[in-house]
């Protein structure tokens, strides 16, 4: 009868432990969604226009970014500043410009302004913005050597 009873015991602690092996799942489960959950409420609006028109301006970039440019031989440089009205397009146009007054069709525009990935209101923008899609080259130093 007491051989029984211990059967008995031993496997109510087998369930037992499967039990809390169950409640311990669970309570994983639920952190791992409340944290997917939180990251969601961040990042996304985050990444949309008011997002990172706010956070932008507190985070130290801003929403109307410039971005610097230089050609493959490093003699043209010129600014993205859409709040001058300088875009994208004038960039472009002046670089085309300046490829067709040297002779270099196959001159190539770098971009010198880095992606700052810990900025992640600007995520969206650097995977859909045409201006994160120019290489990336590292600025001239003031003595005209890449740094």
């Amino acid at each position: 009868m007491r051989e029984a009873e211990g059967d008995e015991a031993a496997g109510d602690h087998v369930s037992q432990a499967a039990g809390g092996d169950q409640v311990q799942k669970r309570r994983r489960r639920k952190r791992i969604l409340l944290l997917s959950l939180i990251l969601v409420v961040i990042l996304v609006p985050a990444n949309l226009p008011p997002g990172r028109i706010l956070l932008g301006f507190l985070g130290g970039g801003s929403f109307m970014a410039t971005c610097s440019y230089v050609s493959g031989d490093g003699k043209f440089d010129e600014l993205e500043a859409p709040f001058k009205g300088r875009d994208l397009a004038v960039v472009e146009r002046a670089f085309e410009e300046y490829r067709q007054q040297t002779g270099q069709p196959d001159l190539i525009l770098y971009r010198t302004t880095p992606r700052v990935w810990w900025r992640f209101w600007m995520w969206s923008e650097y995977a859909t913005h045409p201006r994160w899609a120019y290489p990336y080259r590292e600025p001239a130093s003031k003595d005209g050597n890449s740094q």
